[in-house]
């Protein structure tokens, strides 16, 4: 019996852009999407988190401890967890890497979010962002080109 040869499947690149990319959206047990990214980005610009020189780890910097205790977050819980506190965590999309806050302080994060009433849809598939939420972020700092876009 002769041994016939499949042609290969072609796969369709297509880079999507930003908007095309969920708001928010569960990612293990921490959030990634658009809001996923912007938080990581705004943790590294408030200098609450930095790239551990010589690494592609990260730490939580002293300035930031406090911060992120005064905005709720358990940083005793984080200390004495047995998980890494912090990692850059990356979703890939389109042929994109997108890193967000994954690790300890990622789901910490999460967790606040949902208790703040800023996030709803926990246990799901599908995170939204709440108008709670938008107002929260913003005074935290997170002022990204999507807001006031709501997931869909």
């Amino acid at each position: 019996m002769a041994d016939k040869k499949k042609a290969p499947r072609k796969v369709a690149e297509c880079d999507l852009s930003p908007l095309f990319r969920r708001l928010v959206a569960p990612c293990y047990d921490h959030i990634s999407g658009q809001l996923g990214e912007s938080l990581f980005e705004l943790l590294q610009t408030r200098q609450w988190i930095r790239r551990v020189p010589g690494s592609n780890d990260f730490e939580i910097t002293p300035e930031g401890g406090r911060d992120l205790a005064d905005i709720g977050i358990d940083m005793n819980r984080l200390k004495t967890s047995k998980r890494k506190p912090v990692a850059a965590c990356v979703e890939r999309q389109g042929g994109k890497l997108y890193p967000h806050t994954g690790a300890h302080l990622g789901t910490l994060l999460t967790d606040r979010l949902f208790e703040l009433g800023w996030l709803k849809g926990k246990g799901t598939k599908n995170y939204e962002l709440t108008e709670a939420g938008m107002t929260g972020l913003k005074l935290l700092g997170l002022k990204p080109d999507w807001f006031p876009i709501h997931n869909s």
